[in-house]
């Protein structure tokens, strides 16, 4: 039986530490402690390989290629925007506020009262 088991990191490191200013790209130093960090493959017990499948080098940054769910923190995919190599949620906007699927679902009821809305709205940009 194959089994697909993934695994996030959220990582709070100055945007200077992490990209080269001119181009925008991940610095080599990264790159290579990521493949230290997260090898392409590990042993498990009882002999079982586990291949890494991809490693994320253009890291999900919010507003420029995903958004975080404003309720729950989810990172979700912004259609239109940059190709994404991770697989993430689909961002539902409603009424300016991003939310996975599952929120927005849970939160319609809530979503009809306008000082709940400003609420969450508020929330969600002090976040970023």
């Amino acid at each position: 039986m194959d089994m697909m088991l993934t695994v996030s990191y959220s990582l709070k490191i100055p945007k200077d530490e992490f990209f080269y200013a001119e181009s925008g790209r991940v610095k080599d130093e990264m790159k290579e402690q990521m493949e230290k960090l997260f090898p392409r493959e590990i042993m498990l017990p009882g002999g079982i390989a586990a291949k890494r499948e991809h490693l994320i080098h253009a890291p999900l940054i919010e507003n420029k290629n995903c958004l975080r769910c404003a309720s729950c923190g989810r990172w979700l995919y912004m259609p239109g925007k940059e190709d994404m190599s991770a697989s993430l949620d689909y961002c539902k906007m409603v009424k300016e506020i991003p939310l996975c699927a599952s929120c927005a679902w849970e939160l319609e009821k809530d979503l009809e009262n306008e000082e709940f809305v400003q609420k969450l709205k508020a929330v969600h940009t002090r976040e970023l």
